[in-house]
């Protein structure tokens, strides 16, 4: 959140899925809140819409690609939706992104952000080629098993690179977005495949409830005394990143690829304030969930329950 002077900044505290109201804050001091929601649900927020009400100028901006689905966007406390849409997120353009204007206070904002769009450079069919070619091997290790086989194998044999390490490198070097510093318009190739995509959103919404059905699956498939130390912030929902929270994350890491399991340590969400690192550090990134057979959810629950009983149920020191 965002006081007017435009310098000073001041978090949210949350309490599970409950955003909470800054203590004596004056909603007319504030000149923009941003919200990025996480773990396939919306933050509760409520409390902004009486913020809106105090101050209709206040500006409200939630990044909801991770969030709820996409028709439960609140358009009655947000004035922009944003969604980046990588090749791991839904919906899908292989880049990109969009964003939802809704705003009834700001009646400029759409033809405002237009114009500044109409100002940046275009990226050219050819530089959209080249950044999905690189793409081919993520997209293969994520989604054929064969690849992931050969990758692993290539990489313990040749270079002593364990399971751990490999994730953890390979997604560094791969992190799916760009990094030139600046922004650029969609090649008229990707806006092409964005303009068919949006046509179709009840499509990816078939896939947003699926990442919970599956998360909801493979927590059936735990002991109560485990289950509720699994699920990050209390969710029992999911985006497409399949997150889970284990004990001394380190170790937990090292016994799950010692059966098989390849995990990724937290690189999606930073900590703004130092007091709630410990709330993210017990995170990491799951196998997608998509590709797995019953069975092999269900094996993979097991394995998540052996982590707890062995290193840690008595060790844990991470409050959810």
């Amino acid at each position: 959140m965002m006081q007017d002077s435009g310098r000073d900044i001041v978090i949210c505290q949350q309490e599970k899925n409950v955003l909470i109201e800054p203590k004596d804050g004056d909603p007319n001091e504030f000149f923009a809140v941003v919200i990025t929601h996480m773990l396939g649900r919306d933050y509760q927020r409520s409390w902004l819409k009486k913020w809106k009400e105090k101050n209709p100028n206040l500006l409200i901006i939630e990044d909801r690609v991770q969030g709820g689905l996409i028709h439960e966007d609140d358009t009655a406390i947000a004035d922009i939706s944003l969604y980046s849409s990588g090749q791991d997120k839904l919906p899908n353009f292989m880049g990109g992104g969009f964003a939802r204007v809704h705003s009834s206070t700001h009646n400029s904002l759409y033809d405002d952000l237009a114009k500044e769009l109409e100002m940046l450079p275009y990226e050219t069919n050819f530089q959209r080629f080249v950044f999905l070619a690189k793409k081919i091997p993520t997209v293969l290790i994520y989604n054929w098993r064969p690849a992931t086989y050969v990758i692993e194998k290539i990489a313990s044999s040749l270079f002593g690179v364990d399971r751990c390490d490999l994730s953890d490198n390979y997604r560094k070097q791969n992190p799916g977005f760009m990094h030139e510093g600046f922004a650029i318009r969609p090649s008229p190739a990707l806006l092409h495949s964005m303009d068919t995509i949006l046509e179709e959103l009840g499509e990816w919404e078939i896939q947003q409830v699926q990442c919970t059905t599956l998360f909801r699956t493979l927590l059936s498939h735990m002991g109560p005394d485990v289950r509720e130390h699994v699920k990050p912030f209390g969710a029992d929902t999911s985006c497409c990143y399949f997150f889970v929270q284990l004990p001394d994350v380190v170790n937990s890491r090292k016994f799950l690829a010692s059966r098989g399991v390849i995990t990724i340590s937290n690189q999606t969400y930073i900590a703004l304030d130092k007091k709630d690192e410990h709330l993210l550090h017990g995170m990491v990134l799951l196998p997608s969930l998509f590709p797995l057979r019953p069975e092999e959810i269900s094996w993979l629950a097991k394995q998540l329950s052996d982590v707890w009983h062995v290193i840690g149920l008595k060790s844990r020191d991470i409050k959810i």
